[in-house]
């Protein structure tokens, strides 16, 4: 039976991180990461300048907006309210915990 892009581009994923004791769930769209994606994290990891430094990590955290489609990060500790999943509020997550996010997603794409 024939397939479509878009049919791909909708098609999701689980990736876990532990956290200490407990763990982050993240559902993402495989299908969205392209070369052009990962080239961008490529470069992500070699920029010294801090000016571009700056507008690779909006691009970096772009990447992630499109990728992640949920999770279960909670903006409070209350875990009432879950952290929004857009530009803006990617920039407070830590940057360790988003490189452990997109590694994440490139291991699951492609175990070995």
């Amino acid at each position: 039976m024939p397939v479509s892009l878009s049919q791909i581009l909708r098609n999701t994923a689980r990736i876990e991180i532990p956290i200490g004791d407990d763990t982050l769930t993240i559902d993402y769209y495989p299908g969205k990461l392209t070369e052009d994606i990962y080239l961008k994290f490529v470069i992500l990891q070699k920029v010294t300048n801090p000016e571009e430094a700056l507008t690779s990590f909006r691009e970096f955290n772009a990447i992630l907006v499109e990728l992640i489609k949920s999770w279960d990060l909670y903006a409070d500790d209350e875990q009432s309210t879950l952290q929004p999943i857009d530009e803006e509020h990617m920039s407070q997550i830590p940057i360790e915990l988003r490189m452990q996010i997109i590694l994440s997603i490139m291991e699951n794409i492609r175990p070995e």
